[in-house]
């Protein structure tokens, strides 16, 4: 998880992530180097995490080139990946997985972009299939105690289910 950072700690630009959500690329040329790539919001978030959430497939390649922390918790725990996972953006998932995102971090609650993917799958596979792929453990259980396969069982449709069959 990211340390806190005091007061006068630089943070992420409100122009950085309004440029994000407007997928105003010449803005974000100007305000995202490889020295404030990395830089965080209140909430902990780096522009990775927006980009991965608001942008496009091109602005994240390009970001990818600046070199940001892949890894990087919000305050919640969630990685890009999560943020993927959840948006079910699986183009956006497999760049960060080629540029070595770990594919089985936990957030607070123990839940993996996995357990996250399984929950936001709604009959889709696309994403499961990728994390799995890239070894995501179906059988890490979050801290309730529940897999991403208990929940595929639970929550899924058959064809769902099926990715995860032993």
């Amino acid at each position: 998880m990211s340390k806190s950072r005091t007061a006068a700690s630089p943070c992420l630009s409100p122009e950085a992530i309004r440029a994000v959500h407007q997928q105003d690329y010449p803005t974000l040329e100007q305000l995202v180097t490889n020295a404030t790539v990395n830089l965080l919001d209140s909430s902990g978030r780096s522009v990775l995490s927006f980009v991965v959430t608001y942008g496009n497939v091109a602005i994240l390649q390009w970001l990818l080139t600046k070199g940001p922390a892949l890894d990087q918790q919000d305050r919640n725990g969630w990685t890009a990946l999560h943020f993927t996972a959840q948006a079910y953006t699986v183009e956006m998932a497999a760049l960060l997985l080629a540029a070595g995102a770990t594919v089985d971090v936990p957030d607070v609650y123990g839940n993996t972009p996995l357990w996250r993917a399984a929950f936001e799958s709604r009959g889709r596979g696309a994403m499961l299939q990728l994390l799995l792929a890239h070894g995501a453990n179906p059988d890490q259980p979050n801290d309730s105690g529940v897999t991403p396969r208990q929940l595929a069982e639970t929550i899924a449709n058959f064809d769902v289910k099926q990715l995860f069959a032993q």
